[in-house]
């Protein structure tokens, strides 16, 4: 689900419907249900919607991607389902080859869970894999998401676990002193 706004939020459906309103907190009958938007029998897996007038979505049929999100209309950044990289496009309506593919050794070298991903601005992203191997969850930012291997820092967090991204982001859009903290 994504929520550009106040006044418009579009969730996945399962059968390729999408879910949306202009009137979020209006109750059930101000949500709409589209069949048809995508193939019978395929689904959404993530979304994002940097605006009302472009929402990015990744399906289950391509196998590839596991999560996206845009946090402006001119850059998406997304998860590969193998948690070995980043897809990136500063074009992110003009194609297939307007994306491009960065390998990050950190999620390539461990054993994840699905990792997931935010992206607060264009000049931060977040990464969060949990190890399912004991050997200490994973914790990857980059103020420069479309930048390249050399643009991703990665870490393990102190015991404990980690916090969730939405926390992380939070804390990113209330000011560095905040994201420093954690």
């Amino acid at each position: 689900m994504s929520c550009p706004s106040t006044a418009l939020c579009v969730a996945a459906g399962d059968d390729g419907a999408i879910i949306h309103s202009s009137s979020p907190t209006g109750g059930p009958s101000a949500w709409k249900l589209t069949r048809g938007v995508l193939d019978p029998g395929d689904a959404l897996t993530s979304m994002s919607c940097p605006s009302a007038r472009l929402c990015v979505g990744v399906d289950r049929r391509g196998d590839w991607l596991i999560d996206i999100d845009c946090p402006s209309t001119s850059e998406c950044v997304a998860l590969d389902r193998q948690g070995h990289g980043v897809m990136h496009s500063d074009r992110p309506t003009a194609g297939p080859k307007a994306w491009s593919l960065t390998t990050l050794n950190a999620l390539a070298d461990a054993e994840f869970a699905p990792p997931d991903l935010a992206c607060a601005s264009t000049s931060l992203c977040v990464i969060i894999g949990i190890d399912h191997k004991g050997e200490g969850d994973l914790l990857g930012t980059s103020t420069h998401p479309t930048s390249g291997r050399s643009a991703w820092h990665f870490a393990r967090p102190k015991a404990g676990g980690l916090l969730p991204v939405d926390e992380l982001v939070r804390a990113r859009r209330r000011g560095r002193r905040d994201l420093d903290r954690i």
